[in-house]
């Protein structure tokens, strides 16, 4: 029940019609009895400056920040977590006393699924499609995941190079590279890597359609490569089809969306996520009304082959 006493936390983003986060949270503070709900707000750039003073004006106790606002929140807080200050990105928003502090759960969710996917990582080549918020927060990932060489794949030239250059002064034993064609180097890469991550909107409901990576790319792949689109609306994207019509295992981003979120729950409530729930609130979220069927009754969207 919403009364006068309950606390939005909120998404800020821009389109937010994709969004199943509020099913997931609202699900865990219900479950906690926490008088706290969970709204997305659709926020153009133009109108971040605004929004966050807003935030601040109504010291709302918590937020969530996604595409296109990662990088451009920044300046806007007070103090930064020590993942955020390294990814130079923030995806969770939240209050030290009266210290607006901006966090970076995104690492956290994506590495748990990498250690989830295969224990040791060290000495392994990835490809990283993106030059974003996202595939920031995945780059600090994969550099504390101890790999070897990380390629970067971006359309922006000096978007791409801006991440690789902060990633190689944070992890100088890792060979970055940044690449906006199909060079030798790229294809020698794509044939090496054990771990290809698409870290970006594309594939996306509400975003730009199609593939991350060009299929000419997946094709080369070997046949021990793990493909991870952080996507998870669609689950099944035309990157995890092409990489499973070739064999390999494909994972979409619901296990990094609830991961992340579990993380940013603990940061706003100081209470640990129910995640079995949270999980299983998104996949019936997702799976959509059956008035055939009690919601207990609806299955799981697959998210491993």
């Amino acid at each position: 029940m919403i009364t006068a006493h309950t606390r939005p936390i909120v998404l800020l983003g821009d389109p937010l019609a994709h969004s199943f986060s509020p099913a997931m949270h609202n699900t865990a503070f219900a479950e906690l009895k926490l008088d706290l709900v969970y709204l997305a707000l659709p926020v153009p750039s133009a109108q971040l400056h605004a929004a966050m003073q807003g935030f601040r004006a109504w010291h709302l106790p918590g937020a969530n920040v996604t595409i296109p606002h990662k990088e451009a929140v920044l300046p806007l807080l007070d103090a930064l977590c020590p993942n955020a200050q390294r990814a130079q990105a923030v995806n969770t928003l939240f209050w030290q006393d009266d210290v607006l502090v901006g966090d970076n759960t995104d690492v956290t969710g994506i590495m748990t699924e990498l250690v989830a996917l295969r224990r040791d990582w060290h000495g392994k080549t990835a490809l990283l499609v993106g030059s974003g918020g996202a595939a920031r927060a995945a780059a600090v990932a994969l550099g504390d995941l101890g790999f070897a060489q990380v390629g970067l794949i971006a359309r922006n030239l000096a978007a791409g190079v801006g991440v690789t250059g902060v990633m190689q002064g944070l992890f100088p034993d890792i060979a970055w590279s940044c690449h906006t064609s199909t060079t030798q180097m790229l294809l020698d890469l794509v044939s090496q890597a054990d771990l290809v991550i698409n870290a970006t909107p594309i594939g996306m409901v509400g975003q730009a359609t199609g593939m991350a990576m060009d299929r000419r790319l997946v094709d080369l792949l070997g046949r021990e490569t793990i493909v991870y689109d952080m996507v998870y609306n669609p689950s099944r994207t035309m990157l995890i089809e092409a990489a499973e019509s070739r064999g390999l295992q494909a994972v979409n981003g619901i296990g990094m969306l609830v991961g992340q979120g579990a993380a940013a729950f603990l940061r706003w409530t100081g209470r640990e996520a129910p995640v079995v729930s949270m999980r299983r609130a998104l996949l019936a979220a997702m799976a959509g009304p059956d008035p055939d069927a009690p919601p207990e009754d609806l299955e799981p969207i697959p998210v491993r082959p």
